[in-house]
């Protein structure tokens, strides 16, 4: 009874999986208005297979389901697209066999963001050797002509003062001029981003249907190494000290290492509210005001960089302890 409980579970699980891989693979190229945001999700539906059903059954569901969004993404004529969201397929099998192999939260999402932005690059400069164009430079384009766009929806709306008017082409125009300045912190937080969501998302979900099983500590308990303040004190450092491209480097470092604390502010935010046992519904309108407000992404930035001697979290008698590490196997 308990075998074939197990057994219809796994069906289950493989099942809504696999279904969900298909169509977090076809929504965003056939409906990217609405759901483009998917891409970045498909690591995750590959992640819990192969963590639920194991390797061997879970690549092979991963390659039926591959097949049919093949077949499905031919029919609607959106292949090509396509090929870009299977270059974070890779990474889902990163995570598993991460797990697998009991590695810690840190190690993983590095390994994670190394693997993605080497994947993404690859892709990036054959779609430019095939289509001869620079994707880089394409994107600093798209940008700019983005931001031109916006501002002429602006100037051609009815009942906007000449004052107003004049603060918005002076924004659009800093925009357009530090916009490509940082665009390499854009992308690498891009990166960054889309591995912890997948993480978190993954771990949170594997802790729900499989609680008996191996998974990462709670994504509140995932804590930096202190030594990184370093980095965040000498890219604020350069950023205000240096000249020219030094600084613009610089500032691209501190972009990219406030992102790192953002992540860690948001797991204290996290671990605090639980433990002020904050009604749930309460705390998604936290993150929520927080998430879009600019000034709450830097006040979690604030407080990422603050736990490293506060310790707001207080999770053991050392720094360093076992805060991001495996707990023991149950195998």
């Amino acid at each position: 009874m308990g075998e074939d409980s197990r057994e219809l579970d796994e069906k289950t699980v493989g099942a809504v999986g696999g279904a969900c891989l298909i169509a977090i693979l076809l929504l965003p190229h056939v409906q990217p208005g609405m759901f483009g945001w998917l891409i970045g999700l498909v690591p995750l539906p590959i992640f819990i297979g192969l963590t639920f059903s194991g390797f061997r059954q879970g690549a092979a569901h991963l390659g039926i389901c591959l097949l049919i969004a093949t077949g499905v993404a031919a029919w609607f004529g959106v292949v090509r697209p396509l090929v870009f969201s299977l270059t974070l397929v890779p990474l889902g099998f990163i995570l598993a066999g991460a797990l697998r192999q009991r590695q810690a939260p840190l190690r993983t999402g590095l390994t994670g963001v190394v693997i993605l932005a080497g994947t993404w690059l690859l892709f990036a400069t054959a779609l430019g050797v095939i289509d001869r164009f620079n994707p880089y430079a394409t994107l600093l384009g798209s940008l700019d002509e983005g931001l031109t766009a916006a501002y002429a929806l602006y100037r051609e709306a009815a009942g906007v003062p000449d004052a107003e008017l004049l603060k918005l082409q002076t924004t659009f125009d800093y925009l357009r001029q530090g916009l490509p300045k940082i665009l390499p912190a854009m992308l690498t937080t891009g990166v960054l981003f889309t591995v912890w969501a997948n993480m978190a998302l993954g771990n949170w979900l594997l802790r729900r249907i499989r609680p008996q099983g191996a998974a990462w500590p709670e994504f509140s308990l995932w804590q930096l190494p202190d030594r990184l303040v370093w980095g965040f004190i000498a890219a604020a450092a350069g950023t205000l000290i240096l000249p020219g491209g030094l600084r613009i480097f610089c500032l691209n470092l501190l972009l990219i290492w406030a992102a790192l604390f953002f992540l860690q502010g948001l797991a204290v935010l996290v671990r605090l509210l639980l433990r002020l046992r904050t009604p749930r519904p309460l705390r998604i309108v936290i993150y929520l005001f927080l998430g879009v407000q600019a000034y709450g992404i830097i006040l979690l930035s604030l407080l990422g960089l603050a736990d490293i001697w506060a310790d707001f979290r207080k999770l053991g008698p050392g720094r360093g302890s076992n805060k991001t590490s495996l707990p023991p196997s149950r195998d």
